[in-house]
């Protein structure tokens, strides 16, 4: 039979023309017309070990798979035979075997510790650790103590109160203060805080808190009115204390009038309203709803959502 030329064969015994045998598994491979491409491709998907391993000059395969009883003498040649010798091989970290395709590396044990950060960073974290571990507490109570110093300039005290809600339904109350400075002859206004409030909006609850408020301010003697919305709770509340005069805030005062007299156009504030949640959901109607006056020579005007507490 005709000598094969090419190194594949090294891998194959020749079956009959158009067949040839694995060397290693023993499967029959097409080699139909003289080509050798499925050899070939067998031979890197099926023996991927043994085909990279004929790559490596054959003096280092030997000196990897050395008998670690038996060590060979220096200088000495190994026989060759005539079948081509299967040696179990694992490339190094210093081979370099060019291919097109490479196995995934295994993820190495020291990947998943965490590697000490950078300088840089390092100082980014303590400066934002200066800031709200020192700065910030050293400029707060810098800025109680100058509103403290403020109060003491005050007669009398007046307050304002008010409650909200946030978007992550956390209830807080405001209470700020306003007086007349007797040294500067000058109205001032210090807001004392926006404090969460956990507890119930009771008349008690709320009495209390406020009491403790200005008790921390030292200006509890100083307290003479109080100015909040018409609620129920905070009304009581402040009649509990004997020395606070309340004055219903004059702005939610006109809102619950006008409040009252829309009940008189209830029908034609519910169409107007139906149409402007209408087009505020609509972006492509709202669009055109703009476009109408541009085109007409009318100013630009824009759609109002009716807002009950304002």
């Amino acid at each position: 039979m005709e000598k094969k030329s090419s190194d594949i064969w090294n891998h194959f015994s020749v079956i009959n023309n158009e067949k040839a045998k694995c060397l290693y598994c023993s499967n029959s491979i097409s080699y139909k017309g003289g080509s050798t491409t499925n050899l070939t491709k067998h031979l890197k998907r099926k023996q991927y070990v043994q085909h990279e391993a004929k790559k490596i000059p054959r003096l280092e395969m030997v000196e990897q798979n050395l008998d670690e009883h038996e060590p060979d003498e220096p200088n000495e040649k190994r026989p060759q035979t005539s079948q081509p010798q299967i040696l179990s091989y694992q490339p190094s970290a210093t081979t370099n075997i060019n291919t097109k395709k490479t196995r995934p590396l295994q993820t190495r044990v020291d990947s998943y510790i965490t590697k000490p950060i950078s300088l840089n960073k390092q100082k980014i974290l303590d400066e934002q650790r200066t800031v709200s571990k020192s700065l910030l507490p050293q400029l707060l109570n810098e800025t109680k103590e100058r509103v403290k110093n403020n109060l003491n300039n005050a007669q009398f005290l007046a307050f304002t109160t008010d409650g909200w809600t946030s978007i992550n339904n956390d209830s807080f109350v405001a209470v700020t203060v306003h007086f007349i400075d007797t040294r500067e002859c000058v109205l001032k206004s210090f807001l004392l805080g926006c404090f969460n409030f956990e507890k119930s909006h009771s008349s008690n609850n709320l009495s209390v808190f406020l009491n403790d408020c200005f008790n921390e301010w030292n200006i509890s003697e100083k307290i003479k009115v109080a100015v909040t919305d018409n609620a129920a709770n905070i009304t009581a509340a402040i009649k509990m204390n004997k020395n606070w005069l309340h004055i219903p805030c004059l702005a939610h005062t006109i809102n619950l009038i006008a409040q009252a007299g829309l009940e008189e156009i209830n029908h034609v504030y519910k169409k107007v309203n139906k149409v402007v949640k209408f087009f505020k959901r609509s972006t492509q109607s709202y669009k055109k709803l703009k476009n109408a006056p541009t085109q007409m020579g009318y100013p630009e005007l824009k759609l109002i959502k009716d807002v009950t507490t304002r």
